[in-house]
């Protein structure tokens, strides 16, 4: 395709204004499934393994399911998580506005 070609210089383009967005790329669904049964306490590595018995395989899907959805600890977690990222946005507000006086 020559380069010349709308679809071609729309791809391989640059910007002329704005920037990437911040932070890590996001994860393929083959990330978000490893980490989801990292959770449960199902090893990726050998998940298929455990599914080749029909009995352990509902039973670990089971007691994984239950621990995730442990409300208490994954809610205690996330605002504990929430509560620290708010305070150190604060603290570097406040060092902001006091070396800028």
């Amino acid at each position: 395709m020559p380069d010349s070609r709308i679809l071609t210089a729309t791809f391989y383009a640059e910007l002329q204004s704005g920037s990437r967005s911040r932070g890590r790329p996001l994860l393929r669904y083959k990330d978000n499934i490893k980490v989801k049964m990292k959770s449960t306490g199902i090893d990726p590595k050998t998940w298929e393994n455990l599914a080749m018995t029909r009995l352990k395989w509902r039973s670990a899907c089971l007691t994984g399911v239950q621990r995730f959805e442990d409300a208490d600890a994954r809610l205690d977690n996330a605002t504990e998580k929430c509560r620290r990222r708010k305070d150190s946005t604060a603290k570097s507000r406040v060092f902001a506005h006091e070396d800028s006086q």
